[in-house]
C-alpha cells in the first residue's frame, strides 16, 4: 500500500495538535457537565435531607411534649380508644369458628358450570346455606352429590323448584352442620382458651 501525504510536516504536526486539543477539550467539557449534574443531584439530596431532618425534629418535639394531642384528645384518651378496639378484636377472636376445612372441602368439590354466590353459615341454627347459579340441571345435581360427600354436613334441604328448570338455575339449598364438626369446633374452642 502506498500512502501519499501531500501535507508538509509542520502542517501535519499542527493538525495532530489540533485533533488532540479538540479531544481534550471535549473530554474536559464532558467532565464539567458530569460534575455539574452530580453537584445538582447532591444539592437536591441535601435539601431533601434537611427537610427530613427538620420534619423528624418537629416530630420528636411533638412526642416529647407532655400534652400531646391526637385528634382532639390526650395520650391517655388515645390509649383508651386503642384498648377499646383491642377488646372488640378479642370478642371477634372469641367468636371465631374454624371454617377452613369446610370451605376447602367445598371449593375443591364445586363442579364446572356452577357459580356459588354465597356460602352462609348460621352458628346459632347450626346450618349452612348455599346460593348460586347452575348452568345446567346436571351441574346442580353434580354439585349436590359432591357436597353431600363432605362429612361436615347432614340433613340436606333443597326446594323442588331447583330441579324444574333445565338451564340457568338459581339454586338455594341448606344443610345442618354435623355433630362431628360441632365437636371439632368445641374442641378447638377449648384448646384456644
Amino acid at each position: 500500500m502506498i500512502i501519499i501525504n501531500l501535507l508538509p510536516v509542520q502542517k501535519r504536526a499542527s493538525l495532530k495538535t489540533t485533533v488532540v486539543s479538540m479531544a481534550i477539550k471535549t473530554f474536559v467539557i464532558a467532565v464539567g457537565i458530569f460534575v455539574v449534574c452530580i453537584a445538582g443531584i447532591l444539592f437536591l439530596n441535601e435539601n431533601m435531607l434537611q427537610r427530613k431532618i427538620s420534619d423528624t425534629q418537629e416530630l420528636i418535639q411533638e412526642t416529647t411534649n407532655a400534652t400531646v394531642v391526637d385528634r382532639g384528645g390526650t395520650v391517655v384518651e388515645s390509649t383508651q380508644k386503642i384498648n377499646q378496639q383491642l377488646k372488640v378484636i378479642k370478642t371477634i377472636e372469641d367468636a371465631y369458628n374454624p371454617l377452613s376445612p369446610v370451605v376447602y372441602n367445598l371449593l375443591t368439590r364445586i363442579p364446572e358450570g356452577i357459580t356459588l354466590d354465597s356460602f352462609l353459615v348460621d352458628a346459632k341454627l347450626q346450618t349452612v346455606n348455599f346460593i348460586g347459579i347452575a348452568n345446567t340441571r346436571d351441574s346442580l345435581i353434580a354439585l349436590r352429590t359432591e357436597v353431600e360427600k363432605i362429612p361436615y354436613f347432614t340433613e340436606w334441604t333443597s326446594p323442588v323448584s331447583n330441579l324444574t328448570q333445565r338451564e340457568n338455575i338459581e339454586f338455594d339449598f341448606s344443610a345442618t352442620l354435623s355433630d362431628d364438626y360441632l365437636s371439632l369446633l368445641s374442641d378447638e374452642n377449648k384448646n384456644s382458651n
